[in-house]
């Protein structure tokens, strides 16, 4: 139900040629059909007359109007799937985002194990270096003590 309806002043030039019993019929008329969309089932001659032409702008008005809702609807449903679309959107960023700063940290794990693993290697190869270097000393020290 429509809460209003475009009256045109060509219908009232036309109702001054009506009687007012007339007029008031067909004003009658044209408020129902307005605002409820019902069509009264018996009117006078001249009333039916000037409702023929009157109904005929009255119907197209209705089917500008009817269009006009169903363009705002598809509008607002191409609205909401957009918004529906953009936080779909920004949370898979998210997920994205939030997935790469784990990965990120694991590698990072494993660049500093595999730190560790070369800290401990140097320091068996330090160690291994050193034993190497007291092996020889002592050999060279039994030279030495030999000679």
């Amino acid at each position: 139900m429509k809460s209003g309806f475009v009256f045109y002043r060509s219908w009232l030039d036309s109702m001054s040629l009506m009687t007012e019993e007339e007029r008031n019929e067909l004003l009658w008329v044209i408020l129902r059909m307005g605002l409820y969309n019902e069509e009264p089932k018996q009117m006078s001659r001249m009333v039916a007359i000037s409702w023929s032409l009157i109904r005929t702008q009255m119907e197209v008005n209705n089917q500008r109007y009817e269009n006009s809702i169903q363009r705002r609807q598809k509008q607002n449903e191409s609205k909401m799937e957009a918004k529906q679309k953009q936080n779909e959107s920004k949370t898979e960023a998210k997920q994205e985002q939030n997935e790469s700063k784990t990965v990120a940290k694991e590698k990072v794990k494993e660049k500093e194990k595999e730190k560790e693993k070369v800290k401990v290697k140097v320091k068996e190869g330090e160690v291994d270096f050193w034993n190497d270097v007291v092996a020889r000393l002592e050999m060279l020290w039994e030279k030495i003590k030999n000679n």
